[in-house]
């Protein structure tokens, strides 16, 4: 479903609800706006980036902070697809290395070699490679 995972408040959790407007909105990982909850409850959609007339608007169902393991398992998980974000494609997280590991042969990073839940991580130096069962430990 477009569910999504908004505060209860303060001490309170999370609640998933299906909401009409959110509903409407795909998924990226490189979101176009930010999604928050009023004190009266309303939930309210704001550009967070410059919208152009005709352009997607994208909502994002997991953290920005989340790595892409966590963010791809969770995806699958709870929307039951596969995401091919600009985010999600670029193995270097849009160049910011979030998601690197260091090869433990060279010192090189390490990236998953592909988006699927089962690729391997390879260095980008020597080419060493990582299984993701490892990865994730």
């Amino acid at each position: 479903t477009n569910a999504c995972s908004v505060t209860a408040g303060e001490g309170r959790g999370m609640l998933r609800i299906l909401h009409p407007a959110l509903a409407t909105m795909n998924h990226s990982c490189v979101v176009n706006t930010r999604v928050f909850k009023r004190k009266d409850h309303v939930v309210c959609v704001r550009a967070q980036t410059p919208i152009l007339k005709g352009q997607e608007i994208f909502n994002k169902y997991t953290s920005f902070f989340a790595g892409q393991i966590e963010r791809a398992q969770l995806i699958q998980d709870n929307w039951h697809f596969s995401c091919s974000c600009p985010r999600c494609k670029d193995p270097s997280d849009l160049g910011s290395n979030f998601d690197s590991l260091h090869c433990g042969v060279c010192q090189g990073s390490m990236f998953p070699d592909g988006n699927d839940l089962s690729s391997p991580w390879v260095c980008g130096k020597c080419g060493d490679t990582m299984p993701r069962e490892k990865v994730k430990v």
